[in-house]
């Protein structure tokens, strides 16, 4: 028994350690103030960054399955639009500064997979590779 409990202890203390290293960095975020525009997944003020390489990778599925006319009203019929997309976005910012601001490169590659079925209209698969 006396074995259980300081393990348990132990697993007590070391969960309380991870919890306090986890949030012990929170503070070392910077605040970027940013414009009262929709900026979609990414913007050029999403934060600060020093020299270095930035791989992100966005997906996006959508799923409408009705639709509606300029007057908000539904569009009778059986409609559906799927749509599935990914965007590989890579910076590169140098150590080279200019105007006081680090010089760097952005690359975006966006794949896009449409399906759209309209009653009364197309009914089409896309495989679009922008």
């Amino acid at each position: 028994m006396r074995g259980k409990g300081l393990r348990y202890l132990l697993l007590k203390f070391s969960l309380v350690v991870v919890l306090c290293l986890m949030f012990a960095f929170v503070g070392l975020a910077q605040n970027v103030s940013l414009p009262p525009v929709n900026l979609g997944l990414t913007a050029f003020l999403d934060g600060v960054a020093g020299p270095g390489v930035l791989p992100e990778q966005y997906f996006e599925y959508y799923d409408g399955f009705q639709f509606n006319n300029k007057n908000g009203n539904k569009i009778p019929g059986k409609n559906s639009l799927k749509s599935f997309s990914t965007i590989t976005h890579i910076a590169y910012i140098t150590k080279l500064k200019l105007l006081g601001g680090y010089y760097g490169f952005e690359m975006l590659l966006p794949i896009a997979n449409i399906d759209l079925d309209m009653e009364g209209g197309p009914k089409d698969k896309k495989n679009r590779f922008w």
